[in-house]
């Protein structure tokens, strides 16, 4: 379980089926709804709202409180203890970092295992080019947005309503 705190447009980056937080006017607590898909610029949820089983992004916005949960698994298990990967860290862990940042072409030196000036670089470009925040810092953010940039992972997405 992967807690999200974030706008939409982020949210969207990262492609996963997600369960958002609501705050509705007039309900006391939380209420929570999930963005299951995207078609026609319009999100689709379940259980449906008001009736309805699709949302502008406005109107997702208007009662978002920007926290959510995504239900993911990091395969590889980088994350380890859940903690971030930063610069200087070291280990087997690093390598398959690199390994993964080679096979989506970012990264072209030797799989070192160290976090240095060359991985941080490749980390960085690669949060650049999918629109993530930029800080050389491999969280669950980064490392979901680079399991799905690589076919050989199976890994959940928003879908696209029926046609």
């Amino acid at each position: 379980l992967y807690r999200f705190s974030g706008n939409l447009g982020a949210l969207l980056r990262i492609d996963y089926p997600a369960a958002l937080e609501l705050n509705m006017p007039g309900l006391p607590g939380k209420r929570f709804i999930s963005l299951v898909g995207v078609e026609n610029e319009q999100l689709l949820v379940d259980p449906p709202l008001a009736s309805r089983k699709s949302l502008s992004f406005g109107e997702i916005e208007k009662h978002w409180s920007g926290q959510g949960f995504l239900l993911w698994k990091d395969p590889l298990n980088l994350l380890m203890n859940g903690s971030p990967i930063l610069p200087g860290a070291e280990g087997a862990h690093i390598k398959q970092l690199q390994g993964l940042l080679k096979e989506v072409g970012i990264y072209s030196k030797a799989l070192t295992g160290v976090y240095d000036g060359e991985t941080l670089s490749a980390v960085k470009m690669f949060q650049s080019s999918r629109g993530i925040e930029e800080d050389g810092i491999v969280g669950g953010q980064t490392l979901m947005v680079l399991y799905r940039s690589i076919d050989r992972f199976k890994v959940p997405k928003l879908t696209a309503g029926p046609k």
